[in-house]
């Protein structure tokens, strides 16, 4: 990649690891478009540690006010319902987690690469995936009322998205929403669960770039990288700061018609 396709590449990459849209195929897509489709484990490290970095800066109140609700609860110094509150988000976002993960390490393992046809057509049914919720009666449930079937679910939902073609965030969401959570705790179960699932992927790319060092080699040098870092933590930064409002209060059905017109993209790049 030269620099001008590092800036794009980790600024598109960046902004799309926090929204309900497919980052394994957005990251095909671009690869195709710029010719860089040969694996560099670098530049993946690059985009994951930095949006991950982007998210715990623009979260790191609210991260906080969990950390200290945690230890407050260990102390005994929260009354009864804020200690019953605490542990059951605690509770139910741990439930989530070990599920995703396993899942998340089967798709990996299993899913191989796959062409642009493939990613198209798993975009369409993302695309269905997130319509759905939006033709349901809007729940109200926490995670005091979800089930520990429903955290399973979650989880594996969220799983999916280490699949081109599936979001992360936007299965996690959805699944949350078909089983009566309201929009506002699926976003925020979905974030969690999405920096458990980047945390994992950020070690996969180390273990990848120890198995693969000539990975440093594949960008237009030191510079590339750092561009493509930089970018990447500003579009996080920016998905993270101004998606919250609009997944909440606007729904998802304009990711719907996202994921469809990168679906019919896809087919035609293919074609191409």
């Amino acid at each position: 990649m030269n620099w001008f396709a590092c800036i794009i590449y980790g600024l598109a990459m960046g902004f799309v690891e926090f929204i309900p849209v497919s980052s394994g195929a957005q990251g095909q897509i671009l690869q195709e478009i710029f010719g860089a489709t040969k694996p560099d484990p670098v530049r993946d490290l690059v985009v994951h540690i930095f949006s991950l970095s982007a998210f715990f800066f623009v979260w790191r109140n609210p991260l906080e006010t969990f950390r200290q609700d945690r230890r407050m609860i260990q102390r005994g110094t929260r009354s009864n319902n804020q200690m019953y509150r605490g542990n059951a988000d605690s509770r139910f976002v741990r439930s989530a987690v070990l599920p995703m993960l396993i899942c998340m390490v089967l798709a990996l393992y299993f899913n191989g690469n796959r062409g642009l046809p493939s990613t198209a057509s798993l975009l369409l049914l993302g695309g269905v995936v997130l319509y759905i919720p939006e033709r349901l009666l809007q729940g109200n449930k926490s995670a005091r009322s979800m089930s520990a079937l429903d955290a399973v679910l979650i989880g594996v939902a969220s799983a999916l998205g280490a699949i081109p073609g599936l979001s992360r965030i936007g299965m996690g969401i959805s699944v949350s929403i078909m089983r009566g959570a309201d929009r506002k705790h699926a976003l925020n179960w979905a974030y969690l669960l999405s920096v458990s699932a980047l945390i994992l992927m950020t070690l996969g790319d180390l273990f990848n770039l120890i198995a693969s060092p000539s990975g440093i080699f594949l960008c237009t040098g030191f510079g590339g990288y750092l561009l493509m870092a930089i970018f990447s933590f500003a579009g996080a930064y920016l998905s993270v700061f101004t998606m919250r409002n609009v997944i909440v209060h606007r729904g998802l059905h304009a990711f719907a018609y996202y994921s469809w017109g990168a679906a019919l993209f896809a087919f035609i790049l293919y074609l191409l």
